[in-house]
Formats: C-alpha cells, structure tokens, sequence
C-alpha cells in the first residue's frame, strides 16, 4: 500500500503537477486536468524511475520522479488528531504508518522508503519459517 501511495503520488503530484486542494476543491476538474497532462508536454514525457532492493532484513526502495519536486519541510504533520480525517493529503500517513522510515530529498522529488524485517524469536516460528532467505537484490 505504501509504495502504491507513492508512486501514485509521483505521478499525480510529481509528473504532472497537480496538488491535492484542486482535488479537494473538485474532484471532476481535478480528474479532467490528470487526462489532459497525461497527453501533453511536457507531463506526458516525464518518468518515474524505481530503484528497490530486498535483503533478507529490510526492503528499500527509491522512487524519482521528474517533476518541479516540493518542500518537505511544508507537509502537514502526518500524526496530528486530523491526519486521517482529511478527504485528500492522507497518502503520506499511510506511507508513514505502513514503512520503518520514509526520507525525501531536499528538492522534494526523491523519496526512499525503508522496511525492516521483525525477528521473532525462532521458538515462536513454525519450522519452515525459520530457516534464512537466502541475501535478494531487485532493481526495478
């Protein structure tokens, strides 16, 4: 779901530049300008580039886009009362609750997702869960 969400938001807010009070505001003019720049330059030429890795402790991922990026330091705090309350922004506090740590660039374009593996005591692991995934390397 977290990395859904934010390649959702790469492309809806990334690539082609929509932000999510026009969404709020109207959704229909919000959908019709999505269509549009997804046919026009310079929208429908920008990428999203994936870069993932899977080890057998932890899942990282790197998702570029090529847009105009945004502040982070801007965002809504994600945990407040009203975090989930709201009808659009909600994406990052699902990104948040769903990864061990999320980090954006300082342009506001990058974002790396990271998810630990839990270690359960192996007395708690049925047998065939217990032995050790041999070391997995992704690029997307």
């Amino acid at each position: 779901m977290a990395l859904e969400e934010a390649l959702v938001n790469a492309c809806l807010h990334g690539n082609l530049e929509l932000d999510s009070e026009l969404r709020e505001a109207d959704e229909n003019l919000f959908q019709q300008l999505s269509r549009q720049r997804a046919t026009q330059a310079p929208y429908a030429q920008r990428r999203i580039f994936v870069d993932a890795q899977c080890t057998p402790t932890s899942f990282q991922c790197v998702i570029r886009d090529e847009g105009n990026g945004f502040d982070p330091s801007q965002l809504p705090d994600p945990f407040s009362e009203d975090a989930l309350e709201r009808t659009t922004g909600r994406g990052l506090t699902l990104i948040r609750s769903f990864m061990d740590e999320v980090q954006f660039s300082a342009r506001g374009n990058e974002v790396l997702l990271i998810k630990r593996k839990i270690t359960l005591p192996s007395s708690r692991l049925p047998e065939s869960e217990s032995a050790v995934l041999p070391e997995m390397s992704t690029v997307l």
